[in-house]
Formats: structure tokens, C-alpha cells, sequence
């Protein structure tokens, strides 16, 4: 009898490893900033950035519906978004001094604050992004405020197409206000 019971718990022991080893969660991280300077990872300029909460726990986000918002337990950030979309940021920043070469002192004097209300993806298919720019000079005296979103179909299914398709609208609403605030930068 003694035997039958060794040979019961080694079984069940075995069968819960098995189970256990099969259930393992696949976690996925995605990155945005691949293809950005190393001076952008540096943060070279005066950028503030935050994130509206639901975008800030490391999940990539889904709208589900008009009031939903759900972030994905297996597909997840490399690095914070705050910390990629602030890299992003400096980024277009440094590509805009580099075509506007006129611009870059003030460029660098400059103070943006950015709020991100919208980063993820829809049942449709689409990503959205939307940004409250904020420009600020030295003094913190507030002289431009422009709020933009960009919504772009993905090109594929899945979690990569949406990446890449969420870092183009961000990147393109960016460089639109840097257009709009190059008079104010004069």
C-alpha cells in the first residue's frame, strides 16, 4: 500500500510539472525606438511627457469599445512607453534641428510638454494616437498649445503591424506641430 501511494504522489508531481510547463505565458515585448539616435536616448532636449493612466501599466492598449480600454497581458513594452515616446519625441526634435539648422538654438531653449491621451489599437484595425503639445519658452511662458491625433490603418494583422503603424502617427502628428511652433521659435 505504501508503494501505491509513492507511486501516486511521483505521478500527480509529474502531471502538475507537465500542466505547469504547458500553460507558461508567452510574453511578447515590442519596441519603438529602434530605429532612433543614440542622441535621442540621451534626451537632449526640454521634454516633459506624460501619459493619461490607462496607457501607463505596461500592456499594449486596445479599444474595445466607446469606454473600454484593455491592455495585453502577453504583449507588452521592452522599455516604458513614456520612456520610448519621450526618445520618439527627441528624436523628431533632432531631425527637425538638422533640416532647420536656423531653428536650432531655439529649438534648444525651447520647453515642450506632451500629453498622451490616446496609444493603441481598435477592433477596426487601426491605431490611434492623441497628443496635447505644449511649447513653452525658457521663461515657462506658454506660447503655442496644439492638440492632434492621427488614426492609420495597419497594414497587417497583429501586435507588430500596430507598433510600427502607432510610432508613424505618433512621429507624424510631432512633426506637424514642430511645423506649426516654427514661428513661435523665431
Amino acid at each position: 500500500m505504501h508503494g501505491g501511494l509513492s507511486h501516486f504522489i511521483i505521478g500527480a508531481s509529474t502531471a502538475l510539472m507537465l500542466c505547469a510547463c504547458s500553460n507558461q505565458v508567452n510574453l511578447e515585448r515590442y519596441s519603438l525606438t529602434t530605429d532612433c539616435q543614440a542622441a535621442a536616448a540621451a534626451h537632449p532636449f526640454a521634454v516633459t511627457l506624460q501619459l493619461s493612466p490607462p496607457l501607463n501599466d505596461g500592456g499594449i492598449i486596445m479599444r474595445t469599445g466607446d469606454y473600454t480600454l484593455v491592455s495585453a497581458q502577453s504583449h507588452r513594452w521592452a522599455v516604458p512607453l513614456q520612456t520610448q515616446l519621450l526618445t520618439l519625441f527627441n528624436q523628431a526634435l533632432l531631425n527637425f534641428s538638422a533640416q532647420h539648422t536656423e531653428l536650432s538654438n531655439a529649438l534648444q531653449k525651447a520647453h515642450y510638454t506632451l500629453t498622451v491621451t490616446a496609444f493603441q489599437g481598435t477592433p477596426a484595425g487601426q491605431a490611434e494616437v492623441a497628443v496635447l503639445f505644449t511649447l513653452k519658452d525658457d521663461q515657462a511662458n506658454t506660447l503655442l498649445k496644439v492638440e492632434s491625433s492621427s488614426k492609420r490603418a495597419l497594414r497587417a494583422d497583429g501586435y507588430s503591424a500596430l507598433c510600427s503603424a502607432l510610432e508613424a502617427g505618433f512621429m507624424q502628428i510631432s512633426n506637424k506641430f514642430l511645423q506649426e511652433a516654427t514661428p513661435y521659435l523665431n
